[in-house]
């Protein structure tokens, strides 16, 4: 269960991290 949880975090993580550098900027966070 956690690993599929983990997973679809990562997912939606680099969906919206849409410069790829690995972190979330408010501009990237605000449309989450």
């Amino acid at each position: 269960q956690e690993a599929s949880v983990d997973a679809a975090i990562s997912a939606k993580f680099t969906e919206l991290d849409t410069d790829q550098n690995g972190e979330l900027s408010k501009e990237e966070f605000s449309k989450a």
